[in-house]
C-alpha cells in the first residue's frame, strides 16, 4: 500500500511540474503580446 501512496504522488508532481509549465509558458506568450491581449490575439483564443 506504501508503494502505491509513493508512486501516486510522483504521479501528482510531475503533473504539478508541467502544469507549472504550462502555465508560465501561457504566461510568456501573454507577456509578448503585451497590450494585444484584449485584441486580435484574443479572438484566436
Amino acid at each position: 500500500m506504501l508503494e502505491g501512496q509513493e508512486l501516486l504522488g510522483s504521479v501528482a508532481e510531475r503533473e504539478k511540474r508541467l502544469l507549472k509549465r504550462a502555465i508560465l509558458k501561457q504566461r510568456h506568450k501573454l507577456l509578448k503580446h503585451g497590450n494585444d491581449i484584449y485584441g486580435d490575439s484574443a479572438k484566436e483564443g
